[in-house]
């Protein structure tokens, strides 16, 4: 069990899927990644516990490992392969629109989780942590998130309204929004307020 010491702060270290915790003199490396059903629910990743590895010390950056084909740049070329044939946005054809729909949102997801498993760092020290913020730190965090999040949704839904009535446009909404969704937690501060932290095997 961390114990809460007035320091315990949690930092950005220049990679999207990493926190670092400092717990009074001890530090730990937070995978925001721990669970991948949360880059569907924007915030939940401050909810649950995630993995955690042990550090020496502070690091001020964790490395980024780019690979040689962007992932993001094929389901970009997927999205404007499908932008060119318009005429295959029928009304009169939803199967086939959400057929396209779903190969864009999969093909986005699958681009996710292959950045996320080359951002991916090796430590030994694994545990798990989870960390209690107090009750008005998360009632003012989440009327923070409230905006953007349903700003996301509803140019979300403004993208999918004009893809099935046939508009090319909405394919590039839907493809930058989604991406925005699974990118949101990484991409989040967390709440303010530690009320505790459980550290455990």
């Amino acid at each position: 069990m961390g114990q809460l010491k007035p320091n315990d702060v949690i930092t950005k270290v220049g990679n999207l899927r990493y926190r670092q915790l400092q717990v009074g003199s001890d530090y730990y490396l937070l995978d925001l990644d721990t669970h991948i059903w949360t880059w569907l629910i924007p915030t939940s990743v401050w909810w649950f516990p995630m993995r955690a590895y042990k550090l020496e010390r502070a690091k001020s950056l964790v490395s980024k490992k780019q690979p040689k084909v962007s992932p993001y740049l094929v389901s970009s070329l997927v999205t404007v392969v499908f932008t060119r044939f318009p005429i295959y946005f029928s009304v009169n054809n939803r199967l086939l629109s959400w057929t396209i729909l779903l190969i864009i949102c999969l093909s986005l997801f699958i681009a996710r989780l292959v950045w996320s498993k080359r951002q991916s760092q090796e430590y030994h020290a694994k545990k798990m942590v989870r960390i209690n913020f107090s009750r008005k730190s998360k009632i003012n965090y989440l009327a923070r998130m409230v905006f953007p999040i349903l700003l996301l949704l509803v140019v979300m839904s403004i993208g999918l309204t004009d893809f099935l009535a046939g508009g090319a446009i909405g394919v590039v909404l839907i493809f930058i929004m989604f991406l925005m969704l699974l990118n949101f937690n990484g991409a989040s501060v967390p709440p303010s307020e530690i009320e505790s932290i459980s550290i455990t095997e």
